[in-house]
């Protein structure tokens, strides 16, 4: 009897041994980069913005919008060069805050044409000293793009306020110019809109395009129109 005791508990301890020995199921291996957390996206969240991450040229960025409806790219409100509501009175330091916006909003504070914006245009359109500067004040329109500062003067009408059309479909506008003049090699901008990146013509009274002129940039805009302004 003793030995058949025995047997018995030598045998089950084999048997808890050989169940120890056999290996568990694989982990399930998470894709690249999966469960790798961005601190500045974290940090947003917990002081209790909102992300929303966005495209541009550069790829894709962050930001973090608060409940007074402003909003910070989400490493300059990590680093604390931004805040909710911050306000700032000059243009360089307001675009390395904000990132990327279409035009200024409430929390620029400062001339609505700051005299560097002014000075940056005139430079990059090679603009002699003894031209009148009233003229660039008014004209001129600046926005912000990945923290630097963009500036367009509107001179001969130039659409700095519109985005770029790329709309291939003619307007009604068009279609009535060319029924009214049916071989017109130029469709003028008055009639095709200054924003339109292509150069129309008509042919046999149909419009058509015969090339594209002008391409737009990250945001939208006609590229070729803005300047970036050094501080």
């Amino acid at each position: 009897m003793k030995r058949q005791t025995l047997v018995f508990f030598v045998l089950l301890a084999v048997v808890a041994l050989l169940a120890a020995c056999v290996p568990g199921p694989a982990p399930t291996p998470k894709p690249a980069g999966e469960g790798i957390a961005n601190p500045a996206s974290e940090n947003c969240i917990k002081q209790g913005g909102k992300l929303e991450i966005r495209k541009d040229a550069k790829g894709e960025v962050g930001y973090c919008k608060f409940a007074d409806g402003s909003e910070c790219e989400e490493w300059a409100f990590m680093r604390g060069e931004c805040k909710p509501a911050t306000q700032f009175s000059e243009p360089f330091a307001y675009c390395a805050a904000v990132g990327t916006l279409d035009k200024p909003d409430s929390r620029y504070t400062g001339p609505k044409t700051p005299n560097a914006v002014v000075t940056g245009v005139r430079k990059a359109l090679g603009t002699k000293d003894d031209v009148p500067l009233q003229p660039f004040v008014d004209g001129t329109t600046w926005r912000c793009a990945n923290g630097k500062v963009l500036a367009c003067f509107v001179g001969a009408n130039l659409p700095c306020g519109e985005k770029a059309d790329t709309n291939k479909t003619p307007s009604a506008a068009i279609v009535d110019y060319c029924k009214a003049n049916p071989a017109a090699e130029v469709v003028p901008a008055v009639v095709t809109g200054r924003a339109t990146v292509y150069e129309w013509r008509c042919k046999s009274g149909a419009p058509e395009i015969v090339k594209q002129v002008f391409q737009p940039d990250a945001q939208g805009f006609i590229a070729g129109i803005w300047y970036e302004i050094a501080k």
